[in-house]
């Protein structure tokens, strides 16, 4: 079985009342959830081929995520 990389993310957020919601566990479990609003979207891009990039007005989503792998995952769809 070949092992997976991890992927890592951040959130960058232009004003304060861009995050909605913020949650660190729960009664379900020791799980984190992160809800906010990156407003309209500018663009989608890659850096460098190996981080994703989603720009909305106010917040930026980065994805430690190359385009062969996007691309593969989307091949791949719902299987699993």
């Amino acid at each position: 079985m070949i092992k997976m990389k991890e992927h890592t993310f951040s959130v960058s957020l232009e004003e304060e009342n861009g995050l909605k919601n913020l949650h660190i566990g729960s009664e379900f479990g020791p799980k984190v959830e992160i809800e906010g609003h990156l407003g309209a979207l500018d663009h989608i891009n890659f850096v460098e081929n190996a981080i994703l990039e989603i720009k909305g007005s106010v917040g930026i989503l980065r994805v430690d995520l190359d385009k062969e792998s996007l691309e593969k995952l989307l091949k791949k769809g719902g299987e699993k």
